[in-house]
């Protein structure tokens, strides 16, 4: 069976005054002192070094499961999983919600985009074989794609979440491997799917996001994002093995 591995919230941002100090004494309070009670990190760029996509702090759990990465033109939160388990994309994406209203309030500037990102893994035999078989006719399975040793394919759709949001998503499907570090680093072939739902850059360039806007959008993702797995993959049963 498929597990969610990772997830990933993102919030892009323009115009945004990023003061170190200040971040660090609000998402290191008691409110948020718990979620991120790792070694947190500050970064300087080097003089003259352009601070553009330059990471300036990172906060992170005990454990480096979860991870808040900014820069100036965004925010990243992570949530990994080190074990047989399964990320909770609702409770990661509500908790976002909240983390990125309190920074963007910070920050000012302008919400442009916002970004869900999540990667599901399946063990598999012999997954390049699996993937094409799902996806190709027989006459490349017997000829081109005949003892492939890794498969990927993807795919982009345009619409409307829940008719008022415009987004991008990305579906892929590709073989790979998983490390299982508690069983001393080892790796295990796997099929990997990776998907982005995110918001168009027409939306960017004009208006921006809401508070509100980007509390629908984290809010309606989890299912959209299931829905269009299932499209893809109705009976993980039948399909991986």
């Amino acid at each position: 069976m498929f597990r969610t591995i990772q997830v990933q919230a993102v919030l892009f941002t323009s115009d945004a005054h990023f003061r170190g100090t200040r971040f660090m004494s609000h998402f290191l309070s008691s409110k948020w002192g718990e979620l991120f009670n790792g070694e947190p990190a500050s970064f300087e760029p080097p003089t003259g070094m352009p601070i553009r996509g330059y990471p300036l702090a990172i906060l992170k759990s005990d454990d480096s499961l979860t991870r808040l990465i900014v820069s100036t033109e965004r925010i990243d939160f992570y949530r990994n999983v080190a074990d047989e388990s399964s990320v909770d994309v609702a409770g990661h994406l509500k908790t976002a919600t909240e983390l990125f209203t309190e920074y963007h309030e910070q920050v000012s500037g302008k919400a442009a985009r916002a970004a869900v990102m999540l990667i599901r893994s399946c063990e598999s035999e012999k997954p390049a074989r699996t993937i094409s078989n799902l996806f190709c006719r027989e006459k490349w399975l017997d000829g081109p794609m005949n003892r492939a040793k890794d498969f990927e394919i993807a795919a982009m759709k345009q619409y409307q979440l829940a008719a008022t949001i415009d987004v991008n998503s990305w579906f892929r499907c590709k073989s790979g491997q998983m490390v299982k570090a508690d069983q001393g680093k080892i790796e295990r072939r796997a099929i990997l799917v990776e998907q982005d739902l995110n918001t168009t850059m027409d939306r960017a360039n004009t208006l921006g996001l809401s508070h509100d806007e980007i509390r629908k959008f984290f809010e309606l993702a989890p299912a959209d994002l299931d829905m269009t797995f299932g499209l893809y993959f109705r009976d993980q049963s039948e399909a991986v093995r």
